[in-house]
């Protein structure tokens, strides 16, 4: 079974990133709570955006991606 750090690493290297909600479901805990700052500042700097519940990487954030990624995990 795959592991939270496991499922964002993969998930982040797709196009589509991943749903907020199925992350929930999976793992019991939201994937926002505690990375708010994070998450604003990897937007805000055009490396990720969030929308529609999901998280994804940006063209510019997927030349970064491991960088991006390990922040995250």
């Amino acid at each position: 079974s795959t592991n939270a750090y496991e499922y964002v690493m993969t998930h982040l290297r797709l196009a589509q990133g991943f749903s907020l909600l199925d992350y929930e479901r999976k793992f019991g805990c939201s994937f926002i709570s505690g990375r708010e700052s994070l998450l604003s500042n990897l937007e805000k700097s055009g490396y990720l955006k969030c929308s529609d519940g999901r998280i994804s990487l940006t063209e510019k954030g997927f030349y970064v991606s491991n960088t991006v990624i390990s922040e995250l995990i």
